[in-house]
C-alpha cells in the first residue's frame, strides 16, 4: 500500500537479530530506524531493554508495539547535530524513507517518490547518555556517517558493542563510514544481503 497501516506484530516469530556468538550479554539494545516496529519487537523478545528511534512513523510505532513494556521509542531522527530536517518518502514503500540531503534530494524528481517532505528533528546520541548497550542496529537509508559522529562516545563509553549497519546504494558516504569505524577499531565480521556487522577487535 501507499500509506502505511497500523499492523498487528504479535505473531511475529521469536528471532535472535545479530550473530549470538558475538554476544556475551543482552542488556540494551538500539534500534535506529525503527519505522513500523518489526526489528523492535524482535529486539525486545531478547533483549532486557530497547530503545528505538523513529523520527516519521512514531505513532504507528507506538500503537504497534504499545503492549511491550521493555521498548522505549523516540520521535526523533540521529545525527551529529540537533536541527530540523526534511523527509522524503517512496511512494509504494514506506521503509525506503530517507532524510533529505544535497546528496540525495534528486530522488524528488523521480516518480516513485512523493513530492512532499516531512519536517522532523533529529537528535545527538551522545547527548542520551545510554549505558549498557550490547548491539545498535542503523537502518537509515544512507545517512549513516553523520549518526556514527553522533554516537562516538556512546560507543566509547560501552565497551563498542555490535554494530548492524545497513549500506545500500542510497549511502554516497560508504568509504568515509567504513574510514571512521576503523579508526573507532571496528571490523566487518559478518555481511548478510546489504546489512553489515561490525566488531571492535
Amino acid at each position: 500500500p501507499s500509506n502505511p497501516v497500523c499492523v498487528s506484530l504479535a505473531s511475529q516469530p521469536r528471532a535472535q537479530p545479530t550473530h549470538c556468538w558475538d554476544l556475551n550479554q543482552f542488556r540494551t539494545a538500539l534500534d535506529i530506524g525503527g519505522h513500523l516496529g518489526t526489528t523492535a519487537l524482535r529486539y525486545c523478545n531478547n533483549f532486557e531493554k530497547v530503545y528505538s528511534f523513529e523520527p516519521l512513523y512514531y505513532d504507528l510505532l507506538s500503537q504497534n508495539l504499545k503492549d511491550v513494556d521493555n521498548l522505549e521509542i523516540f520521535p526523533f531522527a540521529l545525527s551529529n547535530k540537533n536541527q530540523k530536517m526534511e523527509m522524503i518518502r517512496r511512494k509504494e514503500n514506506s521503509g525506503l524513507t530517507m532524510l533529505c540531503t544535497e546528496e540525495n534530494k534528486h530522488y524528488l524528481n523521480k516518480n516513485s517518490y512523493r513530492k512532499e517532505k516531512t519536517l522532523i528533528e533529529t537528535r545527538i546520541l551522545d547527548d542520551f547518555d545510554l549505558t549498557n548497550l550490547d548491539f545498535i542496529k542503523i537502518d537509515t537509508e544512507g545517512y549513516v556517517l553523520e549518526i556514527l559522529k553522533g554516537m562516538e562516545n556512546t560507543l566509547y563509553i560501552n565497551n563498542y558493542p555490535l554494530l548492524q549497519i545497513e549500506f545500500n546504494n542510497l549511502n554516497p558516504k560508504t568509504e568515509e563510514c567504513f574510514n571512521l569505524l576503523n579508526e573507532m577499531g571496528y571490523e566487518i565480521v559478518d555481511k548478510f544481503h546489504v546489512d553489515h556487522f561490525f566488531l571492535r577487535k
